[in-house]
C-alpha cells in the first residue's frame, strides 16, 4: 500500500504575476489554453477549478502554479478549466470532449512524445470534471495512450458521483501514470480539510496507484474546515471562517501565495 506523505506548508512563493500580459485562447465553453512564454518547455498543465470558479479565476490559478513551480519543471503549455456550475457536475456544461480534441491536436506538434509529461490538477468538484475528461480519453482508442502520460493531483476532491462519467474507476486509475490524493490539515487549530476521508479512501481503493499527501500548515489562519479546503489553492486563505473562492483563486499575492507544496 502506498504511504501517506506529509508536507509542511510554511514556505511561501512571492513572485510577480504575468497574468495581465498573457493572452488565452478560447477552446470551448469553460476551457482556455495558453503558452505563457516562448521557450523550449513542452510539457502540459491542465487545471480543473472547483465548484463555481469563473474562467478568469482558474486562469490566474494556472498561471500562478506555473510561475511558482511548474515553469522550472518543464511545463510550457497551460489549460485552464472553469469550475462546474453544479457541485456534482450534473449539467455537464464543460466540453471535455473539446479539451480532448484540442490536446490531441497539440500533441501532434510536440516532438519526442515518449518523454512528454501531462500534469492534471483538480480542486474539489473540479475532480468530477477531470474524471469526465479521463473517461472521454478512454472511450477513443486514438486518445487512450494520453492517459498513460498523466500525473493526476486530486486536491481534496472526490472519487465519484452519480453523474455519468465522473467516477475515477479502477480502469481509469490503472491507465493513469500517477495519482496523488491531497488533503490539508491545519496544525494550529487541528482542522482537516472536508474531503480528507475521501482522499484516504482513494488510497484504499487503488493502493497500487494512489499516494496520499497530507499537506500541513501551522500558519494558514484557518478557523474552519472550508478555509482549510481552500488551503490547497491559497497558502493563506482570505476567509478564516469559510471560503472566498474569488479571492483565493484570483487574489494570489505575497500575503496570500499560491500553494505548490504538494507537487512531486
Amino acid at each position: 500500500m502506498k504511504k501517506i506523505l506529509p508536507y509542511l506548508c510554511i514556505v511561501f512563493y512571492t513572485g510577480l504575476s504575468a497574468q495581465d500580459t498573457i493572452a488565452w485562447e478560447y477552446v470551448s465553453h469553460g476551457i482556455t489554453y495558453t503558452v505563457p512564454e516562448k521557450n523550449t518547455n513542452r510539457d502540459i498543465l491542465i487545471c480543473f477549478a472547483g465548484w463555481s470558479v469563473e474562467q478568469a479565476w482558474s486562469e490566474n490559478w494556472a498561471i500562478k502554479l506555473w510561475e511558482a513551480k511548474l515553469k522550472d519543471k518543464g511545463i510550457g503549455n497551460l489549460y485552464a478549466v472553469k469550475g462546474p456550475k453544479d457541485v456534482l457536475f450534473e449539467s455537464s456544461e464543460i466540453a471535455t470532449d473539446s479539451l480532448a480534441m484540442h490536446l490531441k491536436n497539440l500533441l501532434k506538434e510536440i516532438e519526442r512524445m515518449d518523454s512528454l509529461k501531462i500534469v492534471v490538477v483538480a480542486h474539489s468538484s473540479g475532480s468530477f470534471v477531470a474524471h469526465h475528461f479521463f473517461s472521454i480519453l478512454n472511450t477513443n482508442p486514438v486518445w487512450q495512450h494520453i492517459l498513460g502520460k498523466i500525473t493526476y493531483y486530486n486536491l481534496d476532491g472526490a472519487i465519484s458521483s452519480a453523474t455519468p462519467g465522473t467516477t475515477l474507476t479502477k480502469t481509469l486509475s490503472n491507465q493513469l501514470k500517477e495519482i496523488f490524493a491531497v488533503y490539508a490539515f491545519d496544525e494550529t487549530e487541528k482542522i482537516a480539510s472536508p474531503n480528507k476521508n475521501e482522499m484516504q479512501k482513494m488510497v484504499l481503493l487503488y493502493p497500487e496507484k494512489v499516494t496520499a499527501i497530507e499537506l500541513k500548515s501551522n500558519n494558514s489562519g484557518c478557523k474552519d474546515a472550508w478555509c482549510v479546503h481552500d488551503l490547497l489553492i491559497n497558502a493563506k486563505p482570505h476567509d478564516p471562517n469559510g471560503f472566498d473562492l474569488e479571492r483565493d483563486y484570483f487574489e494570489i499575492n505575497e500575503q496570500h501565495p499560491v500553494n505548490v507544496q504538494y507537487f512531486r
